[in-house]
């Protein structure tokens, strides 16, 4: 079962970002400039549901991202089609919610995250996380 619960303060939501793959990896040479900031919009959303977007209308997620529907259409196909995103079937046959995952979402959470408490006195998570590697 997908957890759906926000487990941390908003002010906390931050995703660990490897920028030597998004600047060589497949995405660069796959994906629009468009497309990858869509992508990048996508991982924010999912941080908020620990790596899930729910997607209720298409039109109204992509109004809210400040994007045409067509651009998030092609973004989300594609996004599929390299694994950087899975589509996750609805809780409810006929349920107008589109689910999709980040693959691999692990990946990109912090130590602290991925433990599930913070690590160190510090509250800031970026932090804490340099703090942890440098142990």
């Amino acid at each position: 079962m997908i957890n759906q619960g926000r487990s941390r303060c908003s002010s906390y939501l931050w995703i660990k970002f490897w920028t030597e793959s998004w600047l060589t990896g497949t995405a660069r040479h796959s994906l629009s400039p468009a497309e990858r900031s869509v992508v990048v919009d996508l991982f924010c959303l999912a941080k908020r549901k620990d790596g899930i977007i729910e997607i209720l209308n298409r039109s109204a997620q992509a109004r809210m991202l400040l994007i045409s529907r067509r651009l998030l259409d092609t973004t989300l196909d594609k996004a599929v089609k390299l694994d950087i995103l899975s589509r996750h079937p609805g809780p409810e046959l006929g349920s107008a919610t589109e689910t999709f995952l980040i693959t691999k979402w692990e990946t990109y959470q912090g130590r602290s995250a991925k433990k599930g408490k913070a690590i160190g006195a510090t509250n800031d998570p970026e932090l804490a996380d340099r703090e942890e590697e440098t142990r």
